[in-house]
């Protein structure tokens, strides 16, 4: 109920007073966190057979092959939560270089998995805190409430917005998965934002 409490107030605070978006963030943290609704840090201890399967156009011997075969670099980056980070973030989202260490340090945090060099500096201008130099924090709750709110009212992750798919001309809970994750559980988080939206008046 606290995390419940923070988001909503939060949402006031960025201009986010639409009850039909406030649900809508509220049905994305709770699927985003598996209904813990706190702020989650991104389990990276893949096998071999995980990482080919998950990241098949990086990992995979034939990314488009049914069965994927793992590649020799995966065999030696297997259950190294670091090593798969700094490989697979590398070169990307701001990030330096495998050797940098920025896809570990930049990995994914908080309520909605934030990651990469560039998202943590935008949400630190939003929260006032340098999450470049202190990237732990975007773990704290009111700065993790910060981010998936602006990030979803200003379309920081997708280039889709609240505002794309619920306004004064309707509602369209099953697009609006667009802002974070295409249609991945599109209908779920739909209905999980009816509930909400069903709470809140």
């Amino acid at each position: 109920m606290d995390t419940i409490n923070a988001l909503i107030a939060e949402c006031r605070k960025r201009n986010v007073t639409d009850l039909m978006q406030i649900a809508y963030v509220l049905a994305t943290v709770f699927h985003e966190t598996g209904g813990r609704m706190q702020p989650v840090l991104e389990n990276l201890n893949y096998s071999a057979q995980g990482l080919a399967n998950t990241w098949p156009s990086r990992y995979a011997v034939v990314p488009k092959a049914k069965v994927k075969v793992p590649t020799a670099l995966v065999k030696k980056l297997a259950h190294n939560p670091k090593a798969i980070a700094n490989n697979c973030y590398a070169n990307r989202m701001g990030n330096g270089d495998e050797a940098s260490g920025d896809g570990w340090k930049y990995r994914g945090r908080d309520l909605c998995q934030t990651t990469g060099k560039v998202n943590y500096r935008r949400c630190g201008v939003h929260a006032g805190v340098d999450l470049v130099q202190f990237p732990d924090r975007i773990m704290e709750p009111a700065i993790a409430a910060c981010n998936i709110v602006c990030g979803m009212r200003d379309g920081w992750f997708t280039g889709a917005k609240l505002s794309d798919f619920i306004n004064a001309q309707g509602t369209d809970y099953l697009g609006a998965r667009k802002i974070i994750n295409g249609t991945d559980k599109a209908a779920k988080v739909a209905e999980e934002a009816q509930a909400f939206y069903n709470a809140l008046t």
